[in-house]
């Protein structure tokens, strides 16, 4: 069995619109995946003529549209109607002052996975950016800028602020001269 998550999206008054559990839920799975198919995404009140590939006329429509996006076969995915139990992963899509957003709770490790924030200027207390060198596929190494979604014993999880916004897991042990050498940025 795999990592289950819970996605909620919730409609423009808050209320929970559709419920999906993923049994492949963990962050660098399901999470990048949300990512990718929020990114770039319009909701819409109303169907004009032209319309951008990445419209929603509002957010039924954006969750119809995950459903059809992450449902390609038997298993993995699952609707269900109850909304109050919690899994290892916990997404939550909604619109907040009319921006799309993402946030994700695992354990007690929470934040905004959409809209990445690239102003690091206007960053909240729980993002952090880091800077550290890294060796890239040569073996050469790096100047990485990474805004962080998460950091254990092991690994660096986060935004690549200088490759594209790629989520990317970084190996701490192969950080140039240890942790010593990962430095908070505010920039």
């Amino acid at each position: 069995m795999g990592t289950r998550s819970i996605t909620r999206v919730l409609d423009e008054s808050n209320n929970v619109i559709l419920t999906m559990i993923s049994t492949n839920g963990w962050l660098l799975a399901h999470g990048v995946e949300l990512v990718k198919f929020l990114k770039d995404f319009n909701i819409v009140n109303g169907i004009g003529r032209d319309i951008a590939p990445k419209t929603a006329n509002g957010m039924g429509c954006l969750a119809a549209q995950l459903v059809s996006y992450f449902k390609t076969g038997v298993g993995e995915i699952y609707l269900v109607s109850k909304t109050d139990e919690e899994e290892e992963y916990n997404y939550t899509i909604s619109l907040r002052d009319e921006i799309l957003t993402l946030t994700y709770v695992h354990g007690d490790k929470s934040g905004t996975l959409f809209p990445i924030n690239t102003n690091t200027d206007s960053l909240d207390k729980s993002q952090q950016v880091v800077e550290f060198l890294y060796p890239d596929k040569y073996f050469e190494n790096q100047w990485r800028k990474i805004l962080v979604i998460s950091r254990d014993d092991r690994y660096i999880t986060g935004f690549d602020l200088k490759n594209n916004n790629q989520v990317k897991r970084f190996l701490l042990e192969k950080v140039f001269g240890g942790e010593d050498k990962i430095f908070r940025s505010n920039k």
